[in-house]
């Protein structure tokens, strides 16, 4: 015993171990999977950022040349009316922006002579040489000419010079309009957008590559206003994919930004954002911290948890002689009671009240309930209650299963069982079983519940017969008994006369036949009721008992309305008795329907259930419905004025006889709607 208790601990650490370092190396392999596809969700969701980000700056930097484009549209109609000296200075408070990037308008004439600017103090100043200039006074270009950044010669400050040629009616050339933006001024604009403290925000021409504006927190050598930075355009033909591989100048790849690019629609500029993957990564890298220590923690307290678990395990087998002592001491009990259980000669069964589990069933019981050993270990109290009734055939079958496991559970949880208690099963058998059950309490461990069966059947069929016979002699047979006796002594003293001698000898043989006639019943209530009957079983036509029964009642063929199938009804059974109960039902209903209708006598035979159905149906007062029992019991008559005779055993021997034939009957009816009596047989099959 004690090798097997410390093989089994070493077992059972084996199986602990492996499972939980699979179990570890598992949440690594999870939490490393899940970083590293955080990491490139993050670096994809920065680069979708980045260019929606640009695509709506380019959207924005379109807006403000449109605005300004639209502006060089009004000075123009201004300088058609009032010439090239135009004043200027009302059109920036009126332009309709929130902010001012706009640090002047001026007009230049065909000379390229500053002749009109917005600025309050101006001197005329010649811009012919400015490239802005010249490229409109040469015919070079028609529409909005973006300049590189220059320092304003009337301004004095840098700005990105916005030159478009001003035409007459007639389209000749009337001078130059310029519009100077301070590319700091435009970028505060952006000052509200995230970008992080590295990030980048640029304006670049696409036709020279030089920078008209830039924004960074921080300051990054090469990208300044005016300078040139071939490594930016061609971002505006790659896909994200190809933006990340693209090469980069030093500056850029220095910083780890992730850039994209967006034309700026009808204009020669493209806006540029980078975001860096430092500040993209920040809640990533909060995550990644917080992951990788809850998984280190886990794995200390794991191998804690394994160092604890090992010296349980050293301290269990040092306890394993004495368990293996208690153990083999319970078993020498356990021995013991298992062997006194099998001893009792009537069934027991004893149930655990933790579970309703069954702890042990001696060989009576299991040969009475048909298990196997492992049918016993895995069955509980309700399904025992069903096996108890499992070939039971009455009607109210469940009723008397719910019963019965309603009973056992309430033994089985309180501390006092009810005791001796009976109960009976209609079984597959001529005649009704009777078990006394008594219920005993298990208080030692487990705690439970013995069932004991104790078959009293042939003592309790004897005291019923002793007592049907001693109540049939006395109540039954006294009033016929009466009028014989009385009829008797009148003859005897000869004080009837001639004319009505007849009369009373048939009223004293139709006595004798009633006493006859009950005694016969109750000879056949008694075989029944002892599993005789009155002879063996046969295969027969049920239809064949409709001549014997017309026979026995001539009066009854006016009355019944016979409906049989054409088809033959092949039952097992013995020809008197279903003829005695069918009798009793005709009987019955002759003497309740006083309507004059016809009763109705049917034959059915249902194939699908396997059953052969008889039903007499009558028109006579009918009866309640918690009577529909009642009239099966020996004795007992609902008519309590005496205006019908009967004995109460008609409908009790009907029932006998079908349950003697493994069938049964029950009645329908109401008040008023008269009654139904049904009865049922097995089919017999080929």
């Amino acid at each position: 015993m004690k090798e097997k208790l410390a093989i089994g601990h070493v077992k059972q650490a084996l199986q602990v171990r492996y499972p939980m370092l699979l179990l570890l190396a598992g949440i690594w392999i999870a939490i490393v999977s899940f970083l590293l596809w955080d990491h490139r969700q993050e670096i994809d969701s920065g680069q979708r950022q980045s260019a929606t980000l640009s695509e709506s700056l380019a959207a924005h930097a379109e807006q403000v040349l449109l605005d300004a484009e639209r502006l060089s549209h009004v000075i123009e109609r201004e300088v058609r009316i009032h010439g090239i000296n135009t004043s200027l200075q009302h059109f920036l408070p009126g332009n309709g922006l929130s902010e001012q990037p706009i640090l002047q308008l001026a007009l230049v004439d065909l000379n390229g002579i500053l002749q009109s600017s917005s600025l309050k103090e101006f001197e005329p100043i010649d811009l012919s040489d400015r490239e802005h200039i010249q490229v409109h006074l040469k015919g070079q270009v028609k529409g909005l000419f973006i300049s590189t950044p220059v320092i304003g010669r009337a301004s004095g400050r840098l700005s990105v010079q916005l030159s478009r040629r001003l035409t007459g009616h007639a389209g000749e050339l009337l001078g130059v309009l310029v519009i100077s933006i301070d590319p700091v001024q435009l970028t505060e604009r952006y000052r509200k957008l995230d970008i992080g403290t590295r990030g980048l925000i640029a304006l670049i021409g696409t036709n020279d590559r030089i920078i008209r504006m830039v924004r960074s927190r921080e300051h990054i050598p090469g990208l300044d206003v005016g300078s040139e930075q071939p490594h930016l355009l061609p971002l505006l033909h790659k896909s994200a994919p190809e933006i990340q591989s693209a090469p980069a100048s030093p500056e850029l790849a220095q910083k780890a930004l992730l850039l994209s690019a967006a034309q700026v629609a009808n204009f020669p500029l493209a806006v540029v954002v980078g975001l860096s993957t430092h500040d993209l990564l920040a809640a990533y890298s909060l995550r990644q911290t917080v992951l990788l220590s809850a998984a280190a923690l886990l794995t200390l307290i794991t191998l804690m948890a394994e160092i604890g678990r090992w010296r349980m395990l050293k301290r269990a087998r040092a306890s394993d002689q004495q368990l293996s002592q208690a153990l083999d001491q319970v078993s020498s009990r356990e021995r013991r009671m298992a062997n006194l259980f099998r001893a009792i000669p009537d069934p027991a069964i004893a149930f655990s009240q933790q579970g309703n589990h069954i702890e042990g069933c001696n060989p009576p019981m299991a040969k009475l309930l048909g298990w196997n050993e492992k049918e016993t270990e895995s069955a509980m109290l309700h399904s025992f209650a069903e096996r108890v009734f499992q070939t039971d055939i009455s009607q109210n079958k469940t009723a008397r299963i719910n019963d019965f496991y309603c009973s056992l559970e309430k033994a089985l949880t309180t501390d006092h069982p009810p005791g001796v208690t009976r109960f009976e099963i209609q079984l597959d058998t001529p005649a009704p079983i009777t078990y006394e059950v008594r219920l005993e309490s298990l208080q030692d461990d487990p705690v439970g519940l013995l069932v004991l069966l104790r078959d009293i059947t042939a003592q309790n069929r004897l005291e019923r017969m002793t007592n049907d016979f001693a109540a049939t002699a006395a109540h039954e047979l006294r009033t016929p008994l009466a009028s014989i006796l009385g009829f008797s002594e009148l003859l005897a003293a000869d004080l009837v006369p001639e004319s009505t001698r007849g009369h009373v000898a048939e009223q004293i043989r139709q006595r004798a036949a009633t006493m006859t006639e009950l005694v016969n019943d109750l000879l056949t209530l008694t075989r029944l009721d002892t599993g005789r009957g009155s002879g063996q079983h046969k295969d027969i036509d049920l239809r064949s008992i409709i001549d014997p029964l017309l026979k026995h009642l001539p009066e009854a063929s006016s009355r019944l309305s016979i409906e049989l199938p054409s088809e033959t009804i092949r039952v097992s059974g013995n020809m008197p008795e279903l003829v005695t109960a069918l009798r009793n039902g005709v009987e019955n209903a002759l003497k309740y329907d006083t309507t004059g209708q016809r009763i109705i006598l049917s034959m059915v035979s249902d194939a699908e259930n396997g059953q052969a159905h008889i039903l007499i149906r009558d028109h006579g007062p009918g009866i309640r419905s918690e009577d529909t029992e009642r009239v099966f019991r020996r004795f007992v008559r609902l008519n309590t004025t005496g205006s019908i005779e009967g004995s109460g055993l008609g409908l009790p021997l009907v029932r006998s006889v079908m349950q003697h034939h493994k069938g049964w009957a029950w009645v329908e009816s109401a008040p008023g709607q008269g009654l139904t009596l049904h009865m049922t047989l097995p089919l017999q099959t080929a």
